[in-house]
């Protein structure tokens, strides 16, 4: 039953239940609150049977979430460049203290045309060192600017050139990570992201094209493709997702990328309802990840982020094809999606009861 369909004594019933189960810690004020935009746990319509990677990619768990981070915690400066001054050892000892669990994997944005190669270079050496998958996102903005638009990218000697050079990489270092290049690609909104508000056809030769390359100089051997998209269930203006899918063959992963949004929020299965449903109708045997998940607050204040991802993490971990999801957990001007400290204790309690796979777990599981 959706919360638009309670009726008034239903809703009511429902408050007194979690008052019960939470032994009267919150006011029955903010219980109101935090009830009103709970989920009901969503199930699977029918048996969810997976393709497993093969080779160096990255396997999805059996049983868990494999948990991510994008982000340290902290406000980035209006020169943000992605963490690269930051070693992924040393940054990634904050997760280790506070949720006591490394996690699985490490998000990182990068530009081809910004410094080559050195920094995802370092980046993934980095993350080894630690038992931890980097998960590149290419973006094209610096490309695209540099080499007449995203539409001539294809046809670039330039930006052929840094791509052989990223895939030469990838092959010598033989290390696993996932690999995005185009963030949210369904998304009209193109302020940010210069493929945002393109064509499909534009976008999805672009991305058949970068793994092609990669094919070719043998490091699709070690790189695991996601496929990232903007469910349209709680964000209507996003375009439909499937004109931009560049084929089975290309896409090992499928990401979904959502926020809470609190001018429309129902509950964070009201997010992706019916694009789960619609994944797992025309792409059954693929994983699904959150690709980034993430919830804006005030600094300082919860703002009910600890309810809300205690709630994503119910409806997560109900649902077969989840194997993945990635926190967004940093800050800029207009948006803080930092952590508070109530989150990091929800988080930790799924780490500890092994509803959330952290470096840790994955590495004992492995062995």
């Amino acid at each position: 039953m959706h919360r638009d369909e309670w009726s008034r004594r239903e809703f009511l019933k429902t408050a007194g239940q979690c008052a019960f189960a939470l032994g009267g810690i919150m006011t029955f004020g903010s219980l109101i609150n935090s009830c009103a935009t709970m989920s009901s746990i969503p199930k699977d319509k029918g048996p969810v049977k997976l393709r497993q990677l093969t080779g160096h990619k990255i396997k999805y768990p059996e049983k868990g979430i494999l948990f991510g981070v994008d982000g340290f915690g902290e406000r980035r400066p209006d020169d943000y460049s992605g963490g690269k001054d930051r070693d992924p050892a040393t940054y990634l000892q904050f997760y280790k203290d506070v949720l006591g669990h490394l996690p699985a994997f490490n998000g990182r944005m990068w530009a081809y045309a910004d410094d080559n190669i050195r920094y995802p270079a370092s980046f993934i050496d980095g993350n080894r060192e630690i038992g931890v998958i980097p998960y590149n996102f290419l973006s094209m903005n610096t490309p695209a600017r540099m080499y007449g638009g995203l539409e001539n990218l294809v046809d670039n000697k330039e930006f052929n050139h840094e791509v052989k050079l990223y895939a030469s990489m990838v092959t010598d270092q033989k290390m696993p990570h996932f690999i995005t290049t185009m963030r949210e690609v369904n998304s009209p909104y193109y302020r940010l992201r210069v493929w945002k508000g393109k064509s499909a056809k534009t976008t999805t030769k672009l991305m058949r094209h970068i793994w092609q390359i990669c094919e070719d100089e043998g490091a699709n051997e070690y790189l695991t493709w996601v496929w990232e998209i903007i469910p349209p269930d709680a964000t209507p203006k996003m375009r439909n997702p499937e004109r931009f899918f560049p084929g089975e063959k290309f896409v090992d992963w499928i990401g979904l990328s959502t926020y809470y949004q609190p001018y429309r929020e129902k509950g964070f299965s009201s997010h992706i309802d019916r694009t789960y449903e619609k994944m797992q109708e025309n792409h059954p045997e693929i994983p699904i990840m959150m690709a980034e998940i993430g919830y804006t607050r005030k600094p300082g204040k919860d703002f009910g982020q600890s309810q809300w991802f205690d709630d994503a993490l119910q409806v997560l971990s109900s649902l077969k094809a989840i194997k993945a999801m990635m926190v967004i957990n940093g800050s800029n001007k207009k948006r803080d999606h930092t952590l508070s400290k109530e989150t990091y204790q929800v988080l930790r309690k799924y780490l500890d009861n092994g509803t959330l796979i952290g470096a840790e777990s994955m590495q004992q599981k492995e062995a």
